[in-house]
Order: C-alpha cells, then structure tokens, then sequence
C-alpha cells in the first residue's frame, strides 16, 4: 500500500513538472497540427503505459524537429515509466560518481581528464587514489596561476557545481560564469562538496571551440542496450555548447544544440530548451552539414562502455575533443537522462526498439528509490 502510494505522488510531481515545462514550449512554438493516422498510431503504442498520453508531445517534437513520426517518447512516460524499469536508480548514484569512473572503467581509463585531487566521502586522494594530500597542503598540489575544473562527483545536473579554481601562493580562488576570482579556503570548500575532483582544465578542439570558446562543449551520445538481445545501440546524438561567457554547455544554463544525425553530420538549426532558435548564428552556420571530427571513435567508445553498466540500459554519455586531438569523456550519465533534446533535434529517440520497450515495461516492475540526507 506504502508503495503505492509513493507511486503515486512520484508520477503526479513528475507529471505536473513536465507540464510546466511544456506550456513555455508550446507557448514558443505556436500551434501545430498532426495527421489523425499519425495520432492514432501515436496513442496505440503509448496507451498500454498509461491511462492517459498527451498529445502535445507528439505534436511540437514533430514541429520543432521537422520529422513528423508516431513514435516520439512523451517525457513524462519516459521519467514516470521507461527509465525507472530499464535502469535501477538504487544503483545510480554510485555509477555516475566521477570518482568511479576510473576506478570501474580500468580498461579505458586514459579517456577521462586527468585528475589532481578527489574527495570522496570527506576523505581526500590524489589522482591515484592514495591518501597523500590533506585540508593544509591541498593547494601545492596545483601548480601556480594555472586553471583548473572543480566538479562535484555527484548530481551535477544542468551544470551545477562546477567552476574554474586556482592557486594564488597559498590561496585558492573559484571563478564561474557569474563571479570573477573569490578567494576561499580549502576547508570552506571541502565542507560544503564532500565528493568533488579537481581535473586539469581541457584546451578543445578548434572545431568545437568555433561554436563557444568559454565552455567545453560537448557530444551527447546516448545509448540503449536492446532488452531482446543485449546488443548497444547510439539511439541519438547532438552537439551541446555554451553561451558567450558560460563555463558549461548544458541548456538549463542557456546552452543551445545541434543534432547529428547517424553518420555524424550536423544538422542544419539550432535548438534551445524551448525549441528551435530563431536566429541562424551566421558565425559558424558554415559549419551545418558537415561532420562532426572524431564522431565514429566516440561512438565507438560509447559502444565499449555501454555493457559495463549492467544495471542500466539507458546512458547519456558526455565527450568531447582536445586541441591534441584525443577523445575525453566528462560524465556518464544513468538517471534523469534530459530527452527533450534528442527529440527536438533528431525526431523519435527510440525508433524500431520503441515496440519492445512498451512491451518490457509492462511486464517488469519498475525501481523506486527515495534517499534523502538528515
């Protein structure tokens, strides 16, 4: 009964929360109207989940990506149903620390920036995991006047968290987007981010860096592993990048995106959170239709990592490219995987596999987590 009703109050928030979203989306994009085929088609794949499917999902993914298909995933499905069962949220938290990935990930573990320093769990490592580094000599293990990345291991959503810090003698500065230099105490910081990591701060590729050159910005690739034969599949994958003079790339920041359709090309608009962007960004719009550098050995990669998360089947992995040409992953993501996007951009995010999807998670209970901190 309990958990039930927990159920229940979790779907309703979600449900309220989407629908907040989307009155501004559909406010942006006008009206838009569907085939009645395409709408029947639509309802019959998604009414098995639920009572109730909104329409307007399928109606302004169609207008703002220009591909009008009955398979679009309706988000608040995709938050209250399909993530929950195909990946287990008890198992999240520790999966997406970034102090695990190289822990975990051994065989590719040269493929994230290189690490200074790690807190986790209040205790202090460097980049090697040996407890050699403390609250008072923290700051001679950065290199005078140089910048680097300062992340919070954990829940670092819409680019919370992270920020640009450096060594001035013994004291330690923190800049972000909105601050300039402020000076803090290593003390300071540790209390408030018990698990964070300090990476040396990535110089991009030219080619990204012709979009925004203040943020890294970053290929979204995201990944299902089929539930019939375990095969990984790329579903989508876009171009993220940040506005003039923002650190990170992430749309609830204000970054925009571009999609890349499954040959690695770029399409030829531009989306925000809200839809598409009006004005066409005539300093890299040279740079539409052209292939992204490096995109089939980050899909390669992609395709590599994806198996070893043997509780999640879908991942929302974050790479992007140096000025020495090497391939870097920032972030795997496994829980609350951001889909608006994907659709805008490229049009239905589970295609062929959206059949046996429903069909899986009719027949298997979904994970509830609640965690909380006291």
């Amino acid at each position: 009964m309990i958990k039930l009703f927990i159920n229940s109050y979790l779907t309703k928030k979600i449900k309220l929360a989407c629908q907040k979203k989307w009155k501004k989306i559909i406010l942006a994009n006008g009206d838009y109207s569907i085939q009645k085929q395409v709408q029947e088609k639509y309802f019959s794949l998604w009414k098995p989940l639920s009572k109730k499917v909104e329409l307007y999902y399928l109606k302004y993914y169609s207008k703002i990506s220009g591909i009008e298909q009955y398979n679009y995933t309706p988000e608040d499905l995709y938050y209250t149903k399909i993530e929950p069962t195909l990946n287990n949220k008890s198992f999240a938290l520790a999966y997406s620390d970034k102090n695990f990935y190289q822990r975990f990930l051994t065989d590719v573990s040269d493929i994230f920036p290189k690490t200074i320093v790690r807190s986790i769990n209040k205790t202090i490592f460097n980049s090697e995991y040996n407890c050699e580094i403390n609250t008072k000599n923290v700051a001679v293990h950065l290199q005078e006047n140089a910048s680097y990345i300062f992340k919070s291991a954990v829940e670092t959503s819409g680019g919370q968290d992270v920020f640009f810090i450096s060594r001035n003698g013994n004291k330690l500065l923190i800049k972000d987007s909105t601050k300039d230099n402020q000076e803090i105490s290593f003390e300071t910081l540790h209390s408030k981010y018990p698990n964070f990591i300090i990476q040396e701060k990535i110089n991009q590729h030219a080619w990204f860096s012709a979009f925004n050159k203040s943020s890294v910005n970053t290929l979204r690739v995201y990944t299902y592993r089929s539930v019939v034969n375990e095969n990984v599949h790329v579903l989508s994958c876009v171009l993220r990048f940040g506005q003039k003079g923002q650190l990170v790339d992430n749309q609830a920041a204000g970054g925009l995106t571009i999609g890349i359709n499954k040959d690695g090309l770029l399409n030829n608009f531009i989306c925000n959170k809200y839809g598409r962007v009006k004005n066409s960004h005539n300093e890299f719009s040279d740079l539409f239709l052209t292939k992204v550098p490096f995109y089939d050995k980050i899909e390669e990669y992609a395709k590599k990592i994806a198996p070893s998360y043997y509780y999640h089947r879908l991942l929302g992995f974050d790479f992007c490219v140096t000025e020495n040409n090497e391939v870097k992953l920032l972030e795997i993501n496994c829980k609350n995987i951001e889909i608006n996007f994907l659709q805008m951009n490229n049009g239905p995010l589970f295609g062929e596999y959206s059949k046996e999807i429903v069909d899986y998670c009719l027949h298997k209970k979904k994970n509830i987590v609640i965690d909380f901190h006291i």
